[in-house]
This record gives structure tokens, sequence and C-alpha cells, in this order.
């Protein structure tokens, strides 16, 4: 009897004890799911933190980025403008000539007409002296065709010369136009009979693989040097590409040899040019006539003196500005 008490409550013991163990299995699982939840949640605010982060700095970028295209399209609109500005002058120049054209051909129609007046006049009343008014006729005919001649000669140079210079600042203004789309530019081109020279003015190593140094005269290129891939120019340094008549060695990064073209372009009629290798213009050189401190231009400057004028844009998108360096 006291026996069979003793296994029911070590029976019952032995029950609790699995219950317990039970309990504790249940307690380190629900533990171990907290844990997983905790771990899940820190993960989850950790992201939160950087997707907001993320999204502050795309704000951020946005927000340059429309202050940038705001002084973009203020800089087009200008160069538009001024674009706009040449295309009048030279229609009215064009419009201009041809009205003096035409008013020198009326004056010559009636010097015609009044030429035959006398002849016919001249013919009826001095029939003796006909040979000598004729030939003095002849004369007077004669003298205005050749200041008729005279005059088309000097308008259709005029006007010529007109047309080059609009369309060299037509030029100017498309290529400044151009390089308002590049804040970043560090790099400036010039050319000598003999070598054309790119110079880093910037505070960092240019990579100038595929850049292309073009030269344009009244528009068209004549001269073209694409620099081989992974150029790297070195900061406040220059390269220099020599022509083939200088009879210089290759020697890159420094040193390059443009073997197509015999010596490179000078002269105020032509443009050298740095671009990009998908054809933007960077910046760009030119040779313009040398003036005093006043602005006058030098009545009698040294042969071999000239200005060159660099043009460029500026790192803070504000204006285009032109450097003149005198090179004697």
């Amino acid at each position: 009897m006291k026996t069979s008490r003793l296994e029911k409550e070590a029976n019952i013991r032995k029950k609790l004890e699995e219950a317990l163990k039970d309990a504790q299995r249940a307690i380190a699982d629900k533990e171990a799911l907290l844990q997983d939840a905790r771990n899940e949640a820190a993960q989850r605010e950790n992201a939160h933190i950087e997707t907001k982060q993320h999204r502050d700095g795309l704000l951020a970028t946005l927000t340059r980025t429309q202050q940038t295209l705001e002084v973009e399209m203020a800089a087009k609109d200008e160069l538009q403008n001024l674009a706009n500005e040449l295309k009048e002058k030279f229609h009215f120049q064009q419009q201009l000539s041809e009205k003096e054209l035409s008013e020198m051909r009326c004056s010559l129609d009636e010097a015609n007409k009044s030429i035959e007046l006398i002849e016919r006049r001249t013919h009826e009343e001095y029939d003796s002296s006909e040979e000598k008014i004729s030939a003095m006729l002849a004369k007077i005919k004669n003298r205005h065709e050749m200041e008729f001649q005279k005059f088309k000669e000097e308008s259709e140079a005029a006007y010529e010369n007109g047309v080059r210079q609009i369309r060299i600042q037509l030029d100017d203004a498309f290529l400044n136009l151009e390089t308002t789309r590049d804040d970043n530019v560090h790099l400036k081109a010039e050319a000598e009979a003999l070598n054309a020279k790119v110079i880093n003015l910037g505070a960092k190593d240019e990579e100038i693989g595929g850049f292309i140094i073009r030269q344009n005269v009244a528009g068209r290129p004549v001269s073209l040097f694409r620099f081989p891939p992974e150029t790297l120019l070195k900061i406040q340094t220059y390269t220099t590409v020599w022509s083939a008549s200088s009879l210089s060695n290759h020697n890159p990064p420094s040193e390059f040899v443009n073997r197509d073209h015999h010596q490179w372009r000078t002269g105020p009629k032509c443009t050298t040019i740095l671009c990009k290798p998908n054809g933007q213009p960077v910046s760009w050189t030119k040779v313009v006539c040398p003036r005093d401190r006043e602005g006058k231009r030098f009545s009698n400057p040294p042969a071999d003196a000239a200005y060159y004028s660099h043009r460029s844009k500026t790192s803070s998108f504000d204006a285009i500005t032109e450097r003149r360096i005198w090179r004697p």
C-alpha cells in the first residue's frame, strides 16, 4: 500500500519534471524568436536610416541639378539671343548691299538713257561731227561702266567680308553655347606652325584619351589630331603635338607627332578647338589683332606679333571668360 503511493508520487513528480522541461524548451524557443524579431527590427531600423540618408542625398543632388539647369538655360538663352542678333545683322547688311547695287544699276540705266538721248540729238543737230561726238559719248559710257564695275567689285568685297565676319561671330556664339554644357573645363589648346599644345590649368590630373585638337578656317575643319586612349595630362603641365615638318620624335604622353599634317594653321582666320571624344568643344583659341590700352589697333605692330584670345567655360557656370596672352 505504501509502495503503491510512492510509485504514484514518483510518477507525478516525473510528469511534473517533464512538463517543466517542456516549458523551459518553449521559453527558450520564444526567447530565440524574440531575439530574431529584435535583430530584424534593428536591421529594418538601419535600412530605414540608410534609405532616409539616400533620399536626402538624392534631394540635395536634385536641388544642385535644378540650379545648374537654371544657370544653363539662362546662358543658353543669352547666347541664343546673341546668335539671333547676328543673324539679323547679317540679313540687314545683305539687304543694304542689294539696295545699293540696285540704286547703282538704276543710275547706270539713267546714264545710258541720257547718252542715247544725247546721241539722237547730236546726230540730228551735228551731222558733220558725228564721229567725234560718238567717240566722246563712247568715252563717257565707258567711264560710267568702269565706275559701275569698280563699285560692284567694292560692294561685293565689302559684302563678302561682312558675311565672313558675321560667320566667325556666329561660330564663336555657337561654340559658347556648346561649352555652357560642361562646368569642369580646365584645359586650354593653342597652336603655332610647328606645334599645338594642350595645357592643364586645373587642380587635378585630366584624362584626355580620345580628345581632339581641331582647327577651323571660316567654320570648316582643316586640321585634326585625336589623342590615343588612356592619355593622362598631369596638373599644371602641357603636352605638345608636333607637326610632320618639325621632324620631332614621338614621346607620349608629353610629346606626340601629327604625321597627317605638314604644319598647323595660324592666323586670325583660324580657330584652334579642343574637343571631347564626342566632338563637344571644351575650349578654343584664335588670333586677334593687337590693340593698345585705349582699344585702338596698333598702326605698325611687329610682323611676328599677335594676340592669342583663349576662351573657355568657368567652373561656376557664371560667365564665358576671355584671356588674351601677348605672344611677341
